[in-house]
Formats: C-alpha cells, structure tokens, sequence
C-alpha cells in the first residue's frame, strides 16, 4: 500500500492545493518497507490528481482541500483523509496504525486564518 502525506516544513500542508512536497510512503506486512518525496509545486490540482494516480497512491492525508479536487480524487480510488494537523510524521505514524483522527480547521476558517486565543488575551485587548 502506498500513502502519500502533503508535506510543509515538519508538518503536514495546510492545503492540498498550495503543497510543495509530498511524501509517500511504501508500506507491506511489516510496516514500512520505501519512501520517496515528490515536487508538486507549481502543478495545478488535475495534474496533482495525474501524479498521485500514476504514483499508486491508495491513501491521501492532507490539510484542507477543495471540494471538487477531494471528489475527484475520491472517483480515480483514493482514501483521502483531510484536514489533518500537526507533525506529518505523527499522522503517518497514526495512519499506520489505524488510529488517524482528523483535526478539522474551525467553521468558517481557512488554514492561514488567524484565530484570536480567547483563553490569553492580550492585554488592552476586547478578546
């Protein structure tokens, strides 16, 4: 089985669309068995889809992602489990072990989004 994670420093893109890198990950019976990286930058999402089929992904993880690029991808075979965060190493190592829980990005909100921290204000601020 291959797995493929959008890749942004150490952490998992917060858009499909936007990923530079993706990592995928070759896995048998007894666990990982390859990986690979590969340049997705500057390619639009039908020819994203193009590479992740002609790479023999079987499962996507990822941040956000649109709508139509998930169905899309979703049509051609591929598990997609989206919005993902944190550590992609972490979501890899979850996945592998059937226990990836989606963190989803707050209603409303798009990755790069600010979101005031209600819990610390600042002071002198309305939060």
């Amino acid at each position: 089985m291959r797995i493929a994670v959008t890749r942004w420093g150490e952490r998992v893109s917060p858009l499909f669309e936007a990923a530079a890198w993706l990592l995928i990950v070759e896995t048998d019976l007894q666990g990982v068995c390859g990986r690979f990286e590969a340049g997705m930058d500057h390619l639009d999402s039908a020819a994203r889809i193009r590479l992740l089929r002609g790479l023999h992904v079987d499962i996507l993880i990822c941040g956000a992602i649109e709508r139509n690029t998930r169905h899309r991808l979703e049509t051609a075979g591929l598990a997609v489990v989206c919005d993902v965060c944190g550590f992609w190493e972490d979501a890899l190592g979850a996945c592998l072990q059937g226990q990836l829980k989606p963190k989803p990005f707050p209603a409303g909100l798009l990755p790069g989004d600010i979101v005031p921290d209600t819990e610390n204000p600042k002071p002198g601020s309305n939060a």
